[in-house]
C-alpha cells in the first residue's frame, strides 16, 4: 500500500502545470477546468498518476491533435458525495479491445508502449489509495478517455 501525505491539493493548477510541462508543439495539451478545484490528496502522488495519463496519452495521439483535459466537479446519486472528476482524452488509436479488460494489471503493455507496464497499474493504486477510482473508455480508431475520481472533502 502507498504512505500518504495528504494535503489540500488544488487539482486545476495541477493539471495545468503538468500540461504545460509534458505538451510539445507536436500534440498540445488543452485543459478545460473551472477556476479552482481543491482536494485532500498527496501531491507527489497524483502528480506521478496525471503525469502518466497525460503522458500516455500524447504518446498515442497523432501529430497535430491535442490531447484534452477535463477537470469538473460531480455528485455521486447514491452517495450524495462530491466528486472531483479529471477525463484525460487522446485521439490516437484507442487501446486494443482484448487488452481492455486487463489493462490496469502488472505488466500489461501495448506494443506501441516503451512503459514496463506499470504506469497504469500503479495510477489505479494510487487513485484507490486515495478512495477514487481510474477507469477507461476506448473505442479501436476514436482514441481512449481515461477518467479519474477523487473524493471532495466536504468544507466544514
Amino acid at each position: 500500500l502507498f504512505a500518504l501525505q495528504p494535503v489540500p491539493v488544488e487539482l486545476v493548477t495541477l493539471a495545468q502545470e503538468i500540461a504545460q510541462s509534458l505538451g510539445t508543439p507536436e500534440v498540445g495539451v488543452q485543459v478545460t477546468a473551472p477556476p479552482e478545484l481543491v482536494t485532500q490528496a498527496d501531491p507527489e502522488r497524483l502528480r506521478h498518476l496525471l503525469e502518466n495519463l497525460i503522458g500516455n496519452a500524447i504518446r498515442h495521439s497523432p501529430r497535430g491533435r491535442a490531447v484534452l483535459v477535463e477537470v469538473r466537479t460531480e455528485v455521486q446519486h447514491e452517495t450524495a458525495q462530491r466528486l472531483a472528476i479529471l477525463a484525460v482524452t487522446d485521439q490516437g488509436p484507442g487501446v486494443p479491445p482484448d487488452l481492455l479488460p486487463n489493462l490496469f494489471e502488472r505488466f500489461v503493455k501495448t506494443r506501441s508502449s516503451p512503459g514496463l507496464g506499470l504506469g497504469l497499474y500503479l495510477a489505479r493504486r494510487i487513485a484507490r489509495a486515495h478512495g477514487g477510482e481510474l477507469t477507461v473508455h476506448s473505442q479501436p480508431g476514436l482514441g481512449a478517455c481515461f477518467r479519474l475520481t477523487l473524493p471532495i472533502e466536504p468544507v466544514a
